[in-house]
């Protein structure tokens, strides 16, 4: 016995004149060459792998082992009849021409194609089939080229199956076949003596069947289309018709279709079917109730049982459904404007036959299938819904169509990328014929012309808002635009806060601050520092930003905020202008300076804002809490033209806004509120002098944030006659209790309010001592500041001032 290999891997025609081409017994081949031509006969027992293209003329006998990975296929011209013996079931593609007839022993399996273009394949075993994989393609087929045998073909969509007998071509075709894997096989009989049953007004002799079989019972398929000679039996109201019961009769399909051109009739059924046995005959082309079908299936599809009106539908008469014009026995308009119809309009809405107007406008549909092969469609509104050119292309050629103003594709979106990354976009309007258009920040984008578009490097210039924008040449007029997809590129901050330019701190905080478009502070991240004093803010929108460090108090005693790169003054701090990754920005922290000693001034305040409420009164103020407050001692020069400020106390508002600072020495301050984004006026109350006397050593504030900035005012209290009030507050500073006794005489009788600077009574714990003749005032509660004493006597009211500090 001969062994060996031949392998063929040429991309160039091959062509072998010596005839027989190959006869051994055991020769293995591999073939990948992508045109072999053989002359002769093609003979072999051996094994064979075959992923290229055969072309032949003569016998292929192949008695070996036909691998059942091979993806080539055959090309035969045959005049006359050849058997061809493969030695496998499964092949890429088979092509046939020459008129002859190609002879199958066996099942064979085309994965790619059929392309009949002359002559028949008939299969010589009646349980033998020529099977067509779920993406195989019929390029060719006809009256003089087709298959004699039983035939399946796999997978969704429409199925032709070219098959016949030794005399007739009789296709036949199932559209829009639907399922799990469907499976659906074929082949022509002789017709039985079956009787007419419903919709069948008589049977008109026709010879044959076609007899459908599937996998899965639960496969459908829309409608059936038969083909014959116009030689055979026919009739001027011929239907489809089907036997699907068991019982002997054929049941009328009707006929939605009917073509006769070329010799032959093509006849399309109005009702659905997959499976049993398929005929001819006389009968009703359609009928009101197999147009409810569809209306059904409508309604299911897109939500009826939502919609605003559903009147009478599934229930009384079709002619009563809301929306529903029945015309005969015929269903001719569908009316739902603004009805809250959603989601895909299904294709059985195509079976309604005589269907001559649909308005769906200004509803929520997503999808729709061609009606324009509606024979009867001449008027279609679906203008204002959820639809792209998928649905349109197929529909804008209908005479009378409206399709504008449909919702935007897809949804908005937010996407965070790194600095210096790619990103893809992507928009898909629908159809065939669509023309792109991306645009930023509503701007169009050069180049941006296709359906996806890729950011290169994204960066701080090309970063924000997309959208693209879609037209098509075949539905004019109407743009399509995606939701807005915000895409940001983000950076990491990283560094450390230290408390001394070689002494990191061991806790505390970093605060991001952005700044916005009008000036104005806002807070984007706040992270805790390591306890080696590092710190990483990751993931920033690229922005301009304000970076504070705030060690810890307790750890890192009267540390202060400081901004970067060494301030506690925000309106000083260097702006981070964030394009890429920033490292090693340190912060070295500020403290506190040590408390005034000797001094008898005192600054108080009340620092609020605007709460929102129109009007903008004092009372709809709002408190401004944690703000630093400070104040600085001016110094100028003998000749005024050089001034210095030196940091003297730095305090923080309370829950009330409030703050104070005491014990300062007479002399020229400068008061700072920190509120990032507000700047002090410089034309307010900011400049103050704390005199020796007791009037002119305490001075209250009100700061307001007002037109962006913060106005500072100086308190005047009016009624102060301390000089001339017959009372006496003592220890006065105090900070647990004060006594008020009368100069004069007893004080029985008389009433004692306390009060904030703003005229506000204060809820104190206030007792009269009988055996002192005195009251006594707990201002333990009280945070430091000036307030008021008020007492009344004779109709009369008395002033003092109290201050509450340590």
């Amino acid at each position: 016995m001969k062994s060996g290999l031949i392998i063929i891997a040429l991309f160039v025609t091959v062509v072998c004149h010596s005839q027989p081409f190959i006869t051994n017994d055991g020769i293995s081949i591999n073939n990948s060459a992508r045109l072999v031509v053989v002359n002769g006969d093609w003979i072999n027992d051996g094994n064979m792998l075959h992923n290229g293209s055969i072309k032949m003329t003569e016998l292929f006998q192949h008695n070996g082992v036909m691998n059942p990975a091979s993806t080539g296929g055959f090309d035969f011209t045959y005049t006359d009849t050849k058997t061809l013996i493969l030695g496998g079931k499964r092949i890429g593609f088979l092509t046939l021409n020459g008129g002859g007839t190609l002879e199958l022993p066996s099942d064979l399996r085309l994965r790619d194609s059929l392309n009949l273009k002359q002559g028949f394949i008939k299969l010589l075993n009646a349980d033998d089939t020529l099977s067509l994989g779920p993406t195989a393609v019929i390029k060719a087929a006809g009256a003089t080229a087709y298959v004699k045998g039983v035939m399946m073909r796999e997978g969704n969509g429409d199925r032709l199956f070219p098959v016949g007998n030794d005399a007739h071509y009789l296709p036949i075709k199932f559209y829009r076949v639907k399922g799990t894997s469907p499976k659906v096989t074929v082949n022509i009989e002789a017709a039985p003596a079956y009787t007419a049953g419903a919709a069948v007004t008589s049977l008109i002799g026709f010879p044959y069947v076609w007899r459908s079989h599937v996998v899965n019972p639960a496969d459908t398929a829309s409608y059936v289309e038969v083909e014959y000679p116009d030689a055979l039996p026919s009739d001027p109201d011929v239907v489809v018709t089907r036997n699907a019961s068991g019982q002997p009769k054929f049941e009328g399909m009707g006929r939605r279709y009917l073509t006769e051109a070329g010799g032959t009739v093509k006849v399309t059924s109005y009702s659905k079917g997959i499976r049993g046995l398929f005929s001819v005959a006389a009968g009703f082309p359609g009928n009101v109730i197999i147009d409810s079908l569809a209306l059904v299936a409508f309604y299911n599809g897109t939500n009826g049982a939502g919609w605003t009106n559903k009147s009478n539908w599934l229930t009384g008469p079709i002619a009563t459904w809301f929306g529903v014009t029945q015309t005969g026995a015929s269903i001719t308009s569908i009316n739902l404007p603004a009805n809250k119809v959603s989601g895909d309009v299904p294709y059985e809405i195509i079976d309604l036959n005589a269907l001559q107007n649909i308005n769906l406008s200004d509803n929520e549909i997503s999808s729709l299938p061609p009606v324009s092969q509606i024979v009867a469609i001449s008027s279609l509104d679906v203008s204002g819904n959820k639809l792209d050119f998928s649905s349109l292309e197929a529909n804008a050629n209908i005479l009378t169509v409206d399709y504008l103003d449909q919702a935007i594709l897809g949804t908005p979106s937010a996407t965070q990328i790194d600095v210096g990354a790619n990103y893809t976009l992507l928009a898909d309007g629908g159809g065939l014929s669509d023309v792109y258009q991306w645009k930023l920040n509503g701007q169009p984008i050069v180049g941006a012309d296709n359906k996806n578009y890729q950011i290169t490097g994204i960066n701080r210039t090309s970063m924000g808002d997309y959208e693209c924008e879609i037209t098509n040449t075949l539905v004019p007029g109407l743009t399509l635009k995606t939701a807005p997809q915000n895409v940001l590129a983000v950076a990491n901050i990283s560094g450390r806060l230290l408390t001394s330019p070689t002494v990191a701190a061991t806790k505390g905080k970093m605060t991001l601050l952005k700044v916005t478009s009008t000036g104005g502070y806002d807070t984007t991240a706040v992270k805790d520092i390591n306890t080696n004093g590092t710190y990483l803010i990751d993931k920033i929108v690229l922005d301009d930003y304000s970076l504070v460090g705030y060690a810890d108090t307790v750890a890192h005693l009267n540390a202060l905020p400081t901004y970067f790169e060494k301030t506690i003054f925000w309106e000083e701090a260097d702006t981070l202008v964030l394009v890429d990754n920033l490292s090693n920005l340190d912060i070295v922290s500020e403290f506190k300076p040590g408390p005034p000693k000797n001094g008898k001034g005192q600054i108080t305040g009340i620092f609020s804002e605007d709460d929102g409420t129109p009007g903008g009164r004092v009372l709809k103020n709002k408190r401004v809490q944690n703000a630093g407050a400070s104040v600085r001692r001016v110094q100028r020069s003998s000749r005024g033209n050089e001034v210095t400020y030196t940091l003297v106390a730095y305090v923080f508002t309370n829950e009330q806004g409030e703050f104070v600072f005491d014990k300062l020495d007479p002399g020229e301050y400068r008061l700072n509120l920190q509120y990032p984004g507000y700047p002090m006026d410089i034309n307010s109350f900011i400049d103050i002098i704390i005199g020796d006397n007791l009037i002119e050593s305490q001075v209250g504030v009100d700061a307001q944030v007002i037109g962006g900035k913060i106005v500072v005012r100086k308190r005047v209290i009016t009624g102060w006659e301390e000089t001339e009030t017959p009372y006496v507050a003592y220890p006065n500073p105090s900070r647990e209790l004060v006594h008020i006794q009368g100069k004069y005489g007893p004080v029985d009788g008389r009433f004692i309010q306390v009060l904030n600077n703003s005229g506000q009574v204060l809820d104190l714990p206030i007792q009269f001592s009988e055996d002192k003749n005195e009251w006594a005032i707990d201002v333990s509660s009280l945070p430091f500041g000036t307030y008021l004493i008020r007492v009344g006597e004779k109709g009369k009211q008395k002033v003092l001032r109290l201050v509450v500090s340590d």
